[in-house]
C-alpha cells in the first residue's frame, strides 16, 4: 500500500517538474508566453503582459506580444516565484 502512494506521489511529482521545466524554458530562454499558466492579471497594454498562474508558481511578464516594431520581440523582463518565494528574474537589453 505504501509503495503504491509512493509511486503515486513520484508520479505527480515528475508531472509537476516536467510543466513547470516547460513553462520556465519557454519563458526565460524562448521568450515567449508561458504553455501551461493562466494569466490572472493583465497589464493596461492588454498584449499578453502580466502575472501568470500556475500550479504552485507564478511568473510576472512583461513584454512586446503583439505585432509592432520594437527592437525587442517576446518577454522582455519577467520574474519567477515557487510558492510565492522569488526564484529567478531577467531582463533583456538590446539583444541583436
Amino acid at each position: 500500500m505504501i509503495k503504491k502512494i509512493r509511486r503515486v506521489v513520484l508520479i505527480v511529482l515528475i508531472i509537476w517538474i516536467c510543466i513547470f521545466s516547460m513553462d520556465f524554458v519557454t519563458v526565460f530562454a524562448l521568450h515567449n508566453k508561458p504553455l501551461f499558466m493562466i494569466l490572472v492579471s493583465s497589464t493596461a497594454h492588454g498584449d499578453g503582459s502580466g502575472s501568470y498562474n500556475g500550479l504552485g508558481y507564478v511568473f510576472e511578464i512583461d513584454g512586446h506580444f503583439n505585432d509592432c516594431d520594437c527592437i525587442l520581440q517576446g518577454v522582455v523582463k519577467a520574474k519567477a516565484y515557487i510558492f510565492k518565494r522569488p526564484i529567478y528574474q531577467m531582463e533583456r537589453i538590446n539583444e541583436p
